[in-house]
């Protein structure tokens, strides 16, 4: 049989929107859950907002289960631009609307967010399979419940090509992503076992829709496949752009930087050779002032001890002049002119 792309919006919504049983099996096989769903009650898709003016979300198929924990499921073949952002939105919206004004906090039930992704928002990992809960930055085990989002990137997954029919999980992730293989690797046995697939896979026989349904689904594949090259594209665009764009302000930070360390190097350089130059050039001048200096200081010491010694002689000569030593042996012993010698005894005959 031929079969439609279950992940297009009228199939899923239609195998999983319109039956239980089917959805009920998809989420015990893909969530982690401590106490599965037996039963559930399709919810409207339209998320009213709490007060006018603020935005309206709709989300592809919406539930609650036995015990009121609330499950919101999308299938995202396109890129959506802040889809994390969307999902945590959403589930907030169904978190704040759950309780009346009567109502004890105690009462809230938890909300999970299960989100296929054709495309990747996650793509620095290979991880396929990210599960987000609220967490203690420190404590790992300690968690506040109440919401979870998991996402499930399909093009991840089937480029791992590890298709089989181990694990309910496996084999809806299959059915999801290539549904003809599944179809050719199911047995009589794993159509027994697999009873929920094998009805998933019915419905997507194309002989279950109109002419019209299967050119609107078409149109539908052909829209994704024009947005994603143009996306990718525009991406590529983007990052020569973008390249181009750094070069010009990395060749423009570049030589700021490099104007900045080469005037800081020369000022230095400059400080340095400045120094040295003035060092030498105040050597010679204390030098020279030292040597000027000096030579006045000697001078004027020369002169005073001149003086002094002057003194010392006139002295040594009246002393002897005063004790009968003969004037010409005493100018002999000085080495001065006898004249002086007399000049002095005259002085002392006066007083």
């Amino acid at each position: 049989m031929a079969l439609l792309d279950p992940k297009a919006d009228l199939t899923f919504k239609r195998v999983f929107g319109e039956n239980p049983d089917l959805l009920i099996d998809l989420l015990n096989s893909i969530l982690p859950l401590e106490v599965p769903l037996t039963t559930l009650v399709y919810l409207p898709s339209e998320l009213l907002p709490i007060e006018d003016g603020k935005k309206l979300s709709i989300v592809d198929v919406r539930c609650t289960d036995q015990l009121g924990r609330q499950f919101v499921v999308e299938m995202q073949v396109l890129h959506v631009p802040n889809l994390r952002h969307r999902m945590l939105y959403n589930a907030s919206k169904v978190l704040a609307k759950q309780l009346a004004a009567s109502g004890s906090y105690g009462d809230i039930k938890a909300v999970y967010t299960l989100c296929f992704l054709e495309n990747s928002i996650f793509p620095k990992t290979k991880e396929w399979f990210h599960h987000f809960t609220i967490n203690h930055n420190s404590i790992q085990d300690m968690t506040m419940e109440g919401m979870e989002w998991l996402y499930i990137e399909l093009g991840k997954w089937r480029k791992l090509d590890k298709f089989d029919v181990g694990t309910k999980k496996e084999v809806w992730l299959t059915y999801l992503s290539q549904p003809d293989k599944l179809s050719n690797m199911f047995t009589a046995a794993d159509e027994k076992r697999f009873q929920e697939v094998r009805k998933a896979l019915q419905m997507i026989d194309s002989s279950q829709y109109t002419p019209a349904q299967i050119r609107g689904m078409e149109k539908y594949v052909d829209d994704y496949m024009y947005y994603r090259d143009g996306f990718k594209m525009l991406i590529e665009q983007s990052i020569e752009e973008g390249r181009a764009l750094g070069m010009e302000l990395g060749i423009a930070q570049g030589k700021a930087e490099g104007l900045a360390v080469g005037k800081a190097e020369g000022k230095a350089e400059g400080k340095a050779e400045g120094k040295a130059e003035g060092k030498a050039e105040g050597k010679a001048e204390g030098k020279a002032e030292g040597k000027a200096e000096g030579k006045a200081e000697g001078k004027a010491e020369g002169k005073a001890e001149g003086k002094a010694e002057a003194q010392l002689d006139m002295i040594s000569i009246m002393e002897e002049l005063i004790n009968g030593e003969l004037p010409e042996n005493i100018a002999l012993n000085h080495q001065i002119d006898i004249s002086i010698v007399n000049q002095i005894q005259k002085k002392l005959n006066r007083s």
